[in-house]
């Protein structure tokens, strides 16, 4: 009797392990696991059963680039005080960071006001900065992001006084767009954008591929609705509506959800210095909204030394493909200055390394082509103003599902395939082994992150055999190929004589991508060596 039971605990532990190994041998190294086997260990254990390495706190900013020049040696900025300054980063356009320069103005009465004006661009391969056109009149509470190749720019139109721009008392934003398609060349010039009552203090954002503008101030009143801007007429159409009013705020995108750093609730808020910063979630999928957790942050000893405690709290929001990033002020309880909010998470974890070890004065930052850039004004020792630019790098885009995928000749199904990167930096653009696919008859683009399907239509005008998925991102600066195979169906019989075969009946086609009921033979099979061992026990005790 224990011989027979060792027997049958072998046999049932290879029954179970078999279809796991074997599933997991179809993955692709670098890609996550999708095995529902792993799924099962994770859930029961809380680990991860893919094999991969403990995740371990990135050292961050190991590259210290050259920062960007003094403010007020710029051209438009000749009038500004030599204070911490702030910005808005943005990566995209042929291999180049671009940085849209906020600047402290003093007034006779020592007053401080902030505007932007000066637009400048750094260049990675060789680590330079240059000024390119400045913006056609001082902003006040901008907002920037790249969409469709262009840099599109809101804010409010100010009067110029001397050279010291004075607060604005528009009812409505400005909005312009720079052409970064064929690079940062100096030729470029900002261009006036269809629009008309730009709400004042909105927040643009390339919500997967469509911009929108978050909150601001309709009308003079703070405002909780996100709208769709249609680039051709300027017309605005409410597509969300948040549970409360947002102005002068931070917004990035992934998967259909909105994340928003605000600082103020209105006009006052913001040149008050009143707000208290915070986070929103919504969710454009189902309409939920939710707050997030960021650490206390820390107030500077010397707030005399800064434009405004507007600058002084304000921070950035980037996402990546491991989550949304923030980089801002300082927190009390570690000292960091650069925060993950993981996807799923409800809370801001900071990072054991900072961007500086000063307080920032109007942090931004970017991600662009692998890697998170952060620029912000301190204070160096000797209370004198500064910049620092930093970079570091971020994990590589990938595919996380669809690898490896086989369609058999005669299926309704489509093939489908999920790459990391958010789809607001998906370009549009694919290739099937060289050759450009047609979105919306080749293949259909979604979100989540970025959700590539070849139709079964043009799948079957593909001959058998292994072909090669392309897709491009960040105005094509990134790829990530994909591979799979197209098939016979499961019953085409050769006739054995050079000729085309034929097809057996009434078998039917087997549906793409059905993989094998791995977890509940695995489960059974667990189950029943649990109960051997127990069989095998008892007979030795006894």
């Amino acid at each position: 009797m224990q011989k027979y039971a060792r027997f049958l605990l072998t046999a049932l532990l290879v029954v179970a392990l078999c279809p796991a190994v074997a599933f997991a041998d179809n993955e692709t190294p670098g890609e996550g696991s999708g095995n529902p086997f792993d799924s099962f260990i994770s859930a029961v254990t809380g680990f991860a059963g893919t094999g991969a390495a403990p995740n371990k706190t990135q050292a961050l900013y190991s590259s210290e680039l050259a920062a960007p020049p003094v403010t007020n040696t710029l051209p438009g900025f000749e009038g500004a005080e030599a204070l911490p300054n702030g910005g808005i980063l943005l990566g995209g356009g042929d291999g180049y960071v671009f940085y849209l320069r906020e600047a402290a103005f003093k007034g006779s009465d020592g007053s401080v006001t902030a505007a932007y004006r000066t637009f400048e661009c750094y260049s990675p391969a060789d680590n330079t900065w240059s000024t390119l056109a400045s913006l056609p009149s001082y902003l006040e509470f901008c907002s920037a992001a790249i969409w469709n190749e262009k840099i599109y720019v809101t804010g409010a139109p100010m009067a110029d006084a001397g050279g010291i721009p004075q607060h604005s008392t528009a009812s409505a934003s400005a909005i312009y767009t720079f052409d970064v398609s064929e690079g940062a060349g100096t030729d470029s010039q900002w261009e006036t954008a269809a629009g008309v009552d730009i709400p004042v203090g909105t927040s643009l954002v390339n919500s997967d591929g469509r911009l929108e503008m978050v909150g601001g101030l309709r009308n003079g009143a703070p405002s909780s609705i996100v709208s769709a801007y249609d680039s051709d007429s300027g017309a605005l159409e409410t597509v969300a509506q948040l549970s409360s009013p947002v102005v002068g705020a931070r917004t990035v995108t992934n998967d259909q959800m909105l994340y928003i750093y605000t600082y103020g609730s209105s006009l006052s808020d913001l040149q008050g210095s009143t707000g208290t910063p915070g986070l929103i979630t919504y969710s454009k999928a189902d309409g939920s909204q939710g707050t997030g957790a960021f650490p206390s942050f820390a107030e500077p000893t010397d707030t005399g030394l800064y434009p405004s405690m507007r600058a002084v709290m304000s921070g950035s929001l980037a996402t990546a493909d491991s989550g949304v990033l923030f980089v801002g002020p300082t927190s009390q309880s570690s000292g960091t200055d650069t925060y993950r909010l993981n996807w799923g998470s409800d809370a801001f974890a900071p990072f054991n390394q900072t961007l500086a070890n000063q307080q920032l004065c109007g942090a931004s930052c970017a991600v662009y082509l692998n890697s998170l850039y952060a620029v912000s004004g301190v204070l160096d020792e000797n209370g004198q103003a500064a910049m620092v630019f930093r970079s570091t790098s971020m994990p590589n885009a990938s595919i996380l599902s669809g690898n490896n995928g086989v369609w058999r000749k005669g299926s309704s199904n489509s093939l489908d395939f999920r790459f990391s990167p958010n789809f607001g930096r998906f370009s549009n653009y694919a290739e099937v082994d060289g050759e450009v696919i047609a979105i919306g008859g080749d293949y259909e683009s979604a979100p989540g992150s970025t959700v590539i399907q070849l139709s079964p239509e043009y799948l079957e005008t593909l001959e058998v055999g292994e072909y090669l998925l392309t897709t491009y991102y960040d105005n094509r600066l990134t790829t990530i190929t994909a591979r799979f195979v197209i098939e016979e169906p499961a019953n085409y019989i050769p006739d054995g004589n050079g000729g085309e075969g034929g097809y057996t009946q009434p078998t039917a086609l087997a549906p793409t991508f059905d993989p094998l009921p791995v977890v509940p033979i695995a489960l059974l099979a667990i189950v029943a060596a649990v109960l051997a061992v127990v069989a095998l026990r008892r007979n030795s005790s006894s």
